[in-house]
């Protein structure tokens, strides 16, 4: 799988840092981000516990982890995309749609029940790439669309859910709710 995504070459992201990956083999649950970080040190894996994005996976993966589901984690796009002055920038329409099929193959590894889509930008992607919608206009916690008996949530962006610590909390606690429904149902 890794080495299938390392040789895409579809956008010039690749030119600044090979892509970040995760080094987990199995996956009950794919938590899938925006776009890589700048990469500092070899064992680097997306979402990480170097970043606030990171620390709230992690406490989701430790729910995750009572209830036996594996997480893996990703970005939607693999590679950094950084502007002229080596920043990072949010990636282009085309950079997301080139490194979606990298996506598709992670997924077809990995054959997790669930999805979850960090913040509107990915979970617009997957609509418009997928053809489905999830509806949360209901203001409901982790609403979510089923398609080949996988579960795509839609989440709020975990920037956003760290902004308060009352707001963490509950959403971890929603996190976990979900878990167990879903667990009910199958």
């Amino acid at each position: 799988m890794i080495n299938n995504i390392c040789l895409c070459r579809k956008c010039s992201l690749s030119k600044y840092q090979p892509p970040l990956f995760d080094n987990t083999s199995e996956a009950d649950i794919i938590i899938v981000g925006l776009s890589a970080k700048k990469k500092r040190f070899l064992t680097e894996i997306p979402l990480d516990g170097t970043t606030r994005s990171g620390n709230l996976i992690n406490a989701m993966e430790l729910i995750a982890n009572k209830y036996n589901y594996k997480i893996y984690r990703t970005n939607l796009v693999k590679c950094a995309p950084l502007d002229e002055k080596d920043h990072l920038r949010y990636p282009t329409p085309y950079e997301m749609d080139s490194c979606f099929a990298n996506f598709l193959i992670e997924q077809t590894t990995l054959r997790p029940r669930i999805v979850i889509l960090l913040g509107n930008m990915v979970q617009n992607q997957f609509e418009k790439k997928m053809s489905f919608h999830i509806d949360n206009s209901h203001n409901c916690n982790f609403p979510y669309v089923v398609v080949d008996n996988c579960y795509y949530v839609a989440s709020y962006h975990p920037s956003y859910v760290m902004r308060s610590k009352i707001r963490t909390e509950a959403y971890l606690q929603n996190f976990e709710e979900f878990l167990k429904k879903i667990l009910m149902e199958n």
